[in-house]
C-alpha cells in the first residue's frame, strides 16, 4: 500500500479494481454560485466494516488508556473513514454482535410495464380503440382498460400506464359538446 493511503482504501481499490467501490453512490451537490461538488456516498461491505472494527479494537487494545473518543479517533484517520462512520459501526457491532456486520441490501431496479408492450399489445389495443367507434361508442380509459385485462392482451398495468401507451400510439383526449373526455 502506498504511503499515506488507508486501509479501506486500498481493499477498496484491490477488491473491486477500480477507484470506485461497487457499493458507492455518487452525490451531487449545488452550491449557490451554481458550481457543483460530487460526493461519494459509502456503503461498505461486511468485511469492511469487519476491518474497521477489528482497527478499532486494535487502537483500543494497544492504547488502554486512552479515552473512546481518541480511539475513535486513531481508527477514523487510520482507515480514512469519517468519525461518525467509525462510531455508527461500532454502535451496530455492539447492537448485533460484532460476527454479524450485514451488507448493504442492493435495491432492485423496477421494471416498467410499458417496456414490456410489445408491438402486438400495441396493436391490440389501437383495434380495441377503433372497435368503440365502430360500434358507436365513446371509448374512455375506464372502459378501455377493463378490455385490455382480458385476452389476447392481458394487461397488468393500471390506468396511467395505460394512458401513456394510448398516447404513444397518437390518441389524444378531447372535449366533446357533452363536456365528456373522449379519446380521439
Amino acid at each position: 500500500m502506498a504511503e499515506g493511503g488507508s486501509i479501506v482504501e486500498g481493499i477498496s481499490k484491490t477488491s473491486k479494481g477500480g477507484s470506485k467501490a461497487e457499493g458507492d453512490d455518487i452525490v451531487e451537490q449545488t452550491a449557490g454560485d451554481g458550481s457543483t461538488a460530487r460526493d461519494v456516498v459509502h456503503r461498505f461491505r461486511s468485511q469492511t466494516k469487519k476491518i474497521i472494527l477489528n482497527v478499532y479494537h486494535f487502537f483500543r487494545g494497544q492504547w488502554g488508556t486512552d479515552s473512546s473518543s481518541e480511539v475513535v479517533e486513531k481508527t477514523s484517520r487510520a482507515t480514512d473513514v469519517s468519525v461518525s462512520t467509525v462510531k455508527r459501526i461500532r454502535q451496530k457491532a455492539a447492537r448485533h454482535g460484532s460476527s454479524i456486520l450485514p451488507s448493504p441490501v442492493q435495491q432492485s431496479k423496477r421494471v416498467r410495464l410499458r417496456d414490456n408492450i410489445d408491438s402486438f399489445d400495441n396493436d391490440c389495443i389501437r383495434k380495441e380503440i377503433l372497435s368503440f367507434y365502430e360500434r358507436g361508442e365513446l371509448p374512455t380509459l375506464s372502459v378501455l382498460l377493463e378490455k385490455v385485462k382480458e385476452e389476447p392482451v392481458n394487461y397488468q398495468g393500471g390506468k396511467t400506464t395505460l394512458w401513456k401507451i394510448v398516447r404513444g400510439l397518437g390518441f389524444r383526449h378531447k372535449k366533446v359538446t357533452s363536456g365528456r373526455a373522449i379519446l380521439m
